[in-house]
């Protein structure tokens, strides 16, 4: 593509410098250039190549960005999802975590209900005599 570009600059450019006074080769000038049909046929297509190059990379660099901006959103999107599914399974944990606590203290609390009722006493209170 900037192949192309750099083609045409050097073709058109080399047309438009020309020698004046054949004593000097130092002095070039930029003059108006007289163009045939041909010539002007094939300046009109390489304008249109050039602006067809544009118009793509125009694009490329549209689909570019639209493409950095799905990825972000579906990163949000997965981060988002994953911060509930983390959130879950930490609550989750907790609920847990609180019925264990809540069934330690019935066990305990039904143990020193046991041990008052019928008097027993634990085996480390026996070792002890």
């Amino acid at each position: 593509m900037n192949d192309k570009l750099v083609w045409l600059r050097e073709k058109y450019n080399y047309r438009s410098q020309t020698h004046i006074g054949g004593l000097s080769s130092q002095t070039r000038e930029i003059c108006d250039v007289y163009l045939t049909e041909k010539e002007l046929h094939q300046l009109y297509l390489d304008g249109e190549a050039l602006r067809e190059i544009l118009e793509e990379k125009a694009m490329d660099e549209k689909a570019r960005e639209e493409k950095i901006k799905q990825k972000q959103a579906d990163d949000e999107e997965f981060f988002l999802e994953f911060g509930v599914v983390l959130r879950e399974t930490l609550e989750e944990q907790v609920r847990a975590e609180k019925e264990l606590e809540k069934r330690l203290k019935k066990e305990q609390v039904e143990y020193e209900l046991f041990t008052l009722e019928f008097g027993v006493q634990s085996d480390s209170e026996y070792e002890s005599d």
